[in-house]
């Protein structure tokens, strides 16, 4: 369920949460769009990867205990 809002989710170069508006806008015409504050490039999220990166730090912290 929550993964249809990770789908259309979008982050600055900044690390911060685009608004839909702003990237729809981005999308739709990339010279024209006021991005406003937020710094391109947007990226996706990708939960997946990040646990399964958390994953191994937290693995190989524990084996070199």
């Amino acid at each position: 369920m929550l993964s249809k809002y990770e789908r259309v989710m979008r982050f600055d170069a900044n690390g911060r949460q685009v608004p839909s508006d702003i990237v729809k806008a981005h999308e739709g015409d990339p010279r024209e769009a006021n991005l406003g504050h937020y710094v391109l490039p947007f990226t996706p999220v990708d939960r997946e990867n990040d646990m399964t990166r958390a994953h191994e730090v937290f693995t190989e912290r524990l084996r070199s205990r």
